[in-house]
């Protein structure tokens, strides 16, 4: 058990419709996003960094982050281990250009369905930025920060993210890990 959630060893991947398993070799867990997201499934190795399987059980990113959140919309926020300072990278690991000059990023939440996420600077100055890296104009309430329910696994003392729709993405993939 680590940061308030169960954490188990993963040995593969199940589908439930196929009941097709795919065998993984070495020492990875799953993390508070235990569930495929566009394809990819955030993992932490035995050292406790992070990266990314994909469907047919292939360590498509290494491990290699301090915080890794699901891929939504082709992005996932992810923060390095040694600058921790959050950034969105996309399956090939390509980093998104975000156009928020007011500091540092301190935090960077997931996307929502619309394509919207929000970042935070150094400064704990809010913007809302597009899926090309872009500040959308948009009030942010400052009585409720923007953090979706499932990036709450890193975010202290946050409001639930006040998106029309706020609940886990929903994912077409039928497999699950076992």
């Amino acid at each position: 058990k680590t940061d308030s959630f169960l954490s188990m060893t993963i040995k593969g991947f199940l589908s439930e419709k196929s009941h097709r398993f795919v065998k993984i070799d070495g020492d990875f867990r799953t993390t508070f996003y235990s569930y495929f997201s566009e394809g990819m499934l955030v993992v932490s190795n035995s050292k406790g960094k992070l990266g990314y399987f994909d469907t047919q059980g292939n360590l498509r990113i290494k491990c290699q982050y301090y915080q890794a959140r699901p891929f939504i919309k082709g992005w996932a926020s992810v923060v390095p281990e040694k600058k921790k300072t959050p950034k969105y990278i996309d399956k090939n690991e390509n980093p998104l250009t975000v156009y928020f000059n007011n500091g540092i990023l301190k935090d960077a939440s997931s996307f929502n369905e619309n394509g919207e996420a929000l970042v935070v600077s150094d400064k704990d100055e809010m913007a809302i930025i597009g899926t090309n890296g872009r500040r959308i104009e948009k009030t942010i309430d400052p009585q409720a920060s923007l953090i979706r329910k499932h990036d709450r696994a890193y975010a202290d003392d946050v409001m639930e993210y006040t998106s029309p729709k706020n609940e886990m993405p929903t994912f077409s993939e039928d497999i699950t890990p076992f």
